[in-house]
Order: structure tokens, then sequence, then C-alpha cells
């Protein structure tokens, strides 16, 4: 996947090497801390750390092995690249064998650098999303996935619940934010495949360009600056479930390559002569108007009906306002667990909005306005930023950062992309999630 967004920690010690490579990452859209020592690095790395280590290799004091071994120590799921100068090759591709994710030669050209950092970060969150399903399944059940005492809801838990008994793949409709992901999730931990891997591939975040190896994997040295053999997203997910997320977003170029996979349940990765079979199970999400693109021969109807074995629709919040309340409180909680804030009393302000809006942006809106409550945004006094972790503060950046950028284009959303030099579907997704209203950015109509 080619992932331009996330967060990388560069740590060099010469100043303009570290300026400059600053500056190329976040010109390709990264969020890059920078450090002239190890040490001081070390200082925001946990095994929470969703980010990227990229490092020189001599450095006085903690050098680059140094650094390695201590990152690893705290989790050795974090990857860390190192920028070498050619003398220091052998070092760096023992740094390789011992765990280090990739390095790269000094001068080198900043789009090698950005495919290294982009294949680290989805490494890194592949990980943890695995991390993070694995706690899930701990004593985990359908019900603690979707909550809700509304008849809609106890009806499609019925459903997930039949469907899981199955081994049968599963096409989830819904719009955005509504909880397809999450549906996806209760039917893996209701399968018989519970304990196997559960692997997402996002087809709005994929490009023509990667597909075939995030999708069939390559052997060593098949791509230039792959010392190791990458395991494609099949192969990861076999005996598991593979999550075709957004599938309505795939280019055709991206269809081709999953018809490929889904007609035949074969994988031949890039540099190989052999096709291997995989045991996979296909969860895929959509917007409610997929078969509407079929028909406007916008998607292929022969994708479609590999994927349309069995459909389950995730009712959007306004067919269920009486769940409202309850999935306000549980969000209410994690976000208190998440920020150490307590909310002592909910004020009738926002008892209102749970009751009297209808949620246009559904789980995701509805998670976001639980942050802002605990965050004190709905209060006399809200929380300072420099009192939050580093995660909610750039959060927090990002939000303010798009509405400044809304507001000084009028609400225009083609200038506002343009500007924020991001895809649409990434802008249309971040208003969901930070609970951004487009229309409160848009002049009034006249007469």
């Amino acid at each position: 996947m080619t992932t331009t967004s996330g967060l990388v920690i560069l740590v060099e010690d010469d100043a303009d090497v570290r300026h400059s490579t600053a500056q190329s990452l976040r010109i390709e859209g990264f969020e890059v801390m920078t450090f002239a020592s190890g040490a001081t690095a070390m200082k925001y790395i946990s095994p929470t750390f969703e980010g990227v280590v990229v490092s020189d290799v001599c450095m006085p004091r903690l050098d680059g092995h140094g650094l390695l071994m201590q990152v690893h120590k705290i989790d050795p799921e974090i990857p860390v690249i190192f920028i070498t100068a050619h003398s220091e090759i052998r070092q760096a591709v023992d740094a390789v064998l011992k765990g280090a994710h990739d390095y790269i030669e000094k001068p080198f050209k900043p789009e090698l650098l950005t495919a290294s950092v982009s294949r680290a970060l989805w490494a890194r969150r592949n990980a943890l999303e695995s991390r993070g399903l694995r706690n899930a399944i701990d004593g985990a059940d359908v019900a603690d996935v979707l909550s809700g005492s509304s008849s809609r809801i106890a009806r499609l838990r019925e459903e997930i619940a039949q469907v899981a008994a199955t081994d049968t793949d599963v096409l989830v409709l819904g719009e955005t934010g509504a909880g397809k992901g999450r549906v996806a999730m209760a039917i893996h931990l209701a399968s018989a495949r519970r304990r196997n891997p559960f692997i997402t591939l996002n087809c709005g975040a994929v490009s023509d360009t990667s597909i075939e190896t995030e999708l069939f994997g390559a052997e060593s040295g098949a791509l230039p600056g792959a010392y190791r053999r990458r395991e494609g997203r099949a192969a990861a997910a076999d005996h598991g479930a593979l999550l075709i997320d957004d599938v309505d977003y795939a280019s055709p170029t991206v269809q081709n390559f999953l018809h490929a996979l889904l007609s035949t349940r074969t994988i031949r990765a890039i540099g190989s002569s052999e096709d291997t079979a995989v045991d996979i199970r296909v969860i895929s999400t959509a917007r409610p108007d997929l078969s509407e693109r079929v028909q406007r021969g916008e998607f292929r109807k022969d994708l479609y009906y590999c994927l349309d074995t069995v459909t389950l629709a995730v009712p959007p919040l306004r067919e269920r306002l009486e769940d409202v309340p309850e999935l306000f409180a549980s969000l209410l909680k994690q976000s208190e667990a998440r920020f150490g804030r307590k909310v002592d009393k909910v004020s009738d302000n926002v008892r209102r909005k749970l009751t009297d809006y209808d949620w246009p942006g559904n789980m995701r809106e509805l998670a976001t306005f639980a942050e802002r409550v605990v965050l004190g945004f709905d209060a006399e006094h809200p929380v300072s930023p420099s009192q939050l972790p580093l995660p909610q503060r750039v959060e927090l950046f990002e939000r303010s950062t798009i509405t400044d950028t809304l507001a000084a284009a009028g609400g225009d959303v083609r200038t506002a992309v343009k500007a924020l030099g991001i895809p649409r579907k990434t802008f249309y997704d971040k208003l969901v999630r930070h609970g951004i209203n487009l229309a409160e950015f848009r002049p009034p109509r006249s007469g």
C-alpha cells in the first residue's frame, strides 16, 4: 500500500541532512519529528507507537545499532530504516539481518526513502491492527462489537451469527461510518477462523502500481530496494479472513487483480514462477450503491458476482436512533480511558444532540463527538492541547488545519482538497472522523 501519511521519527546528527530529509518527507505528507540523537528520540517510543523510525547508522553515543536494539526491546515490530553511507553498507546489511526494516544508501533519491517509509508504515499499521484484533478476540463476542438494542441491530446480529457459521464470502453494504468494518470483524470473531489472521486491504488507499505487490507479495530482489521477501496480504490471510475494505473505490486495475484472486484462490508473488493456493474467507465492504455502479459499467460485473455470495446491510444511525445513547455511553468510556479524563456529568446540550440529531456521519461522527465531550469542547474550560499525548495533539492540529483551510476556501471542496494536498476520499473520511460539517463553511444562499 502506498501510505503517504503517518508519523516518522528521524534521527540524524548532521543538521543539514536532518533538515533536508525531514523536508522531503513532509512534502510527501508525512508527519516528521526530528532528533539529533537516538537517546532523545527514545523518549517518544512506546509499544503503541504508530510510526516508523528513520536513523543514521554512525552517530556519537547511541549509534543506529544501539538504537535498533533499544527500539526492539520496547516492540520488535516497530520498523527501523537506516540511512547509510557506502562505507557503512556492511553494517546496514547486518542490521537488516538483525531485524531492521530496510536501509537506504546515501546519496539517495527522495522517492526511494518515501517508498521505504510507506512500506514500513503499512507494516506497522497492519501489526497494530492484528494486535488490536487479537486483544478484541480474547473474551469478545458479536454483542461487544455491535452494541444496541433496536430491532434493526438485533436482526443484523442474528444475520452475522448465521453467516459466521458458514465459510462463505460476504459483502457488507452501508454508508460511510456506519460500522461496516465492525460487522466484518464480528463475522470473523464469530467464525471458526477467529484465531487465524484477519488482514485488511483498503481499496481507497492502494494504488494501481502497488496493488500487485500488496496483494500477492514479492520475492527478495524482485523490486528495487527490496532486500527481503515480502509477503502479500492474500498470503498473510491464509486460513483466516481477508477484508477488502471500500471495494467500490477500487480502480479498474485493482479490480482486475481482485478478480484474479477471487476467481482462482491462488497467488503468484512478483519474481516467482509458481502459483500458490490460499485458503481465505473474503469479506468485502462497499457503499449501498455498488449494484448501481455495476449497471453503469463502473465496476466489473464478474467481480461483483464473486463478492456478492451473501450480502449484509448495515443500517445508518438515523434508522436506529434509539441505540444512540447506549452507543454514546460506550464510546464515552473508551474516550475517557484514552485521554485519561473523566466526564462527571453530560450536559443538557449533549443529551439533546444525542436524541435530536440524525448523525449523517454515523458511528465515526458519534465517536468523534464522544472525544470532543471528553476533551471539554462543550464545557466552559476545555483541556489544553499541551496536556494531551502526541497522537491526540496531532489529531487536534489536523482538525484545525482542515477547518482553517475550509474557511479560507469558503467551503469549496475542490479548493480545499488542492490546498491540503490529499485525495478527495481521504478528505471526506477526515471530515467524518473529525465531525466537520461542510455546510458551516459555505456562504448562505441569497434570496
